[in-house]
């Protein structure tokens, strides 16, 4: 049955998206332009949302995981057309180790989909 397997990588995940969370608002708190103390402060809310929504097993949690991910690779996508020092192969290869990775989490998240409770559902298990 899906309810017995253990869920540790999805507790590491969304802990580490809470402490992303964290480090981002630090950052918007301490960063000297005002555009990007916006950008960090949206992240971090995003980040500790989605932190929040993996540990508890809401589907907003990984909804907003999904979104993320897509920025992710939309913004990896995009940048492999723009100048680099490392040199456009290796910089290729390394995000599509990335994606890759995206990949395994998306997979992961998407094979547990029905452990996942609607927010509206409170929180009878």
């Amino acid at each position: 049955m899906a309810a017995n397997r253990p869920y540790r990588f999805g507790i590491a995940f969304g802990v580490l998206n809470v402490l992303a969370g964290v480090y981002y608002g630090w950052l918007a708190i301490t960063a000297a332009r005002v555009a990007g103390t916006v950008f960090l402060g949206i992240c971090a809310l995003v980040a500790v949302a989605t932190g929040i929504g993996l540990l508890r097993k809401r589907r907003y949690g990984v909804l907003l995981l999904n979104l993320v991910l897509l920025l992710a690779v939309m913004e990896a996508v995009l940048d492999w057309f723009k100048p680099h020092e490392i040199g456009r192969v290796r910089y290729v290869v390394t995000n599509a180790v990335f994606l890759g990775l995206v990949g395994v989490v998306v997979g992961y998240f998407y094979k547990r989909r029905d452990e996942f409770q609607k927010q509206q559902q409170g929180d009878e298990r």
